[in-house]
């Protein structure tokens, strides 16, 4: 899970080399913590990119 949403969010910005995604693991579910270039942050969290990253979390 977090590799495809890393792959996501690496072809939505202007700066790839700058994501990471962080995991913090609980009992029942995982937190994934996106951190992108700030100038990028409008293209990751936009309408038109939040509908890939939320099919893959679903």
């Amino acid at each position: 899970m977090k590799e495809m949403n890393e792959i996501i969010a690496r072809a939505l910005v202007d700066e790839p080399e700058l994501v990471s995604i962080g995991e913090v693991g609980g009992i029942h579910r995982s937190i994934l913590e996106l951190t992108v270039a700030e100038t990028d942050i409008g293209k990751v969290v936009g309408k038109q990119a939040v509908q890939p990253m939320r099919c893959g979390l679903y």
